[in-house]
């Protein structure tokens, strides 16, 4: 209760009038966003719009809209590490050529604290040594297309994404003068957005998804003599959002690669009755770029909706103006959404797998010596036992008196109790 915020929306008049608007930022008009990108992408802004309003009746009914849409594209390339052909086959030379230190030992080989381990000889792993799994999951690697940085081991694959951000806003009032002393309104509001920004490798298309935004609202203004004054207003709000990804459905941590225990395997226990929430592809930390689902926060769904009665009157009386009042706000929230790891699973290769005790590991390719060994270091897998569904009532009543002492000095006094 630290603060109070009134919000007005326009009201028709006796004469028609209405607005229109139109902005755009040209993506044909502006530089590459980064200065070594192959080309240019889809980068541009677009705001356009109106607004109505006059009279049904004159005097007596009144009706007020607008629209305003918002159409973002801000495309951009990415850069990724994806491994060499040679290294998709165990053979890590070209890195051996760029650092003379750089090693892989064989983790199954010497005493459990990692000491006396064999070394794979110039810095290959036997094609019998290389995981079937992980080879599955190498493929979804796209090939180098950029001469990249270190000889073309690092940031060798520029992709173009396009984000892409939609936004509708309606606003319809209407006003009806039932009396000279009493006024009344009504009004619906209405925002509707897509937005599609969540890219991840091996996806080309974009994940995200709708929310949408709805206000109903009504009120009056009633002068009930020439001190007393009525007025209340009721509203309902509703806010519903669903995010996923493209990767959405499939299963493919447990059914694709074969790897018990991510998504929805009953063996980990997943306490949600839809278990395709579960779903998509785990985050494979494999030391260069990531592939799998990295926005750890999604599959969300949520359906917000809050309803509010307000009431208050006013008596002026000499030199005060007294107002009281009554609030009621009812909060309904259900929500579902993983947080801290990963729905999917998260699975972890470190370099230190292909290490010895005084090696540092080189860059991350100890750690996809790791991967492709199928050596995993870490797992992890965030489980969404309960769907919160708050429930919660808010009651406010409150007295003030502004009093004006004389014509130099007006003292506001007041008293406010919530629960």
């Amino acid at each position: 209760g630290g603060a109070a915020a009134v919000v007005q929306t326009k009201s028709g008049t006796n004469t028609l009038k209405g607005s229109a608007f139109f902005f755009r930022q040209h993506d044909e008009l502006n530089a590459r966003p980064g200065y070594f990108d192959p080309s240019k992408v889809d980068s541009s802004t677009s705001i356009m719009g109106g607004t109505v309003g006059g009279p049904v009746r004159r005097n007596k009914l009144f009706y007020f809209g607008s629209w305003e849409r918002n159409a973002e594209r801000a495309g951009i390339f990415q850069s990724y590490t994806v491994p060499t052909a040679r290294m998709r086959n165990g053979d890590f030379g070209e890195v051996l050529g760029l650092n003379a230190n750089f090693r892989i030992y064989d983790p199954t080989t010497g005493t459990s604290d990692g000491r006396n381990r064999t070394l794979f000889e110039n810095a290959v792993i036997p094609a019998a040594r290389l995981s079937e799994t992980s080879k599955k999951i190498q493929a979804l690697y796209p090939m180098p297309n950029n001469p990249g940085t270190n000889n073309g081991l690092q940031n060798n694959l520029y992709l173009p994404r396009n984000p892409k951000a939609d936004r509708d806003n309606y606003d319809f009032k209407g006003n009806w003068n039932r009396t000279t002393a009493h006024q009344i309104w009504g009004k619906f509001s209405m925002m509707k957005a897509k937005v599609f920004d969540l890219y991840y490798l091996p996806f080309e298309e974009a994940g995200g998804g709708p929310t949408r935004t709805m206000v109903f609202t009504g009120g009056h203004t009633w002068t009930l003599t020439p001190t007393l004054l009525l007025d209340g207003s009721i509203g309902v709000n509703s806010m519903q959002q669903n995010f996923q990804g493209p990767d959405y459905g499939t299963n493919y941590g447990t059914d694709v690669w074969g790897i018990p225990g991510l998504n929805a395997d009953t063996a980990s226990g997943p306490g949600s009755a839809d278990l395709t929430r579960y779903s998509g592809m785990p985050q494979t930390e494999t030391g260069l770029s990531t592939i799998g689902n990295t926005a750890t926060w999604t599959p969300v769904w949520r359906d917000e909706r809050s309803y509010t009665v307000s009431s208050n009157l006013t008596k002026v009386a000499g030199r005060h103006e007294i107002r009281t009042g009554v609030d009621f706000v009812r909060l309904r929230l259900n929500h579902w959404q993983p947080e801290v790891s990963n729905p999917r699973g998260i699975l972890t290769f470190a370099g230190g797998v292909t290490g010895t005790p005084g090696y540092s590991s080189v860059g991350g390719w100890n750690g996809y010596a790791a991967f492709l060994l199928g050596q995993m270091s870490d797992y992890a897998k965030s489980i969404r036992y309960e769907e919160l569904s708050g429930r919660e009532n808010q009651y406010g009543v409150y007295v003030a008196d502004r009093w004006q002492v004389n014509e130099k000095f007006t003292l506001n006094l007041g008293l406010r109790y919530e629960y």
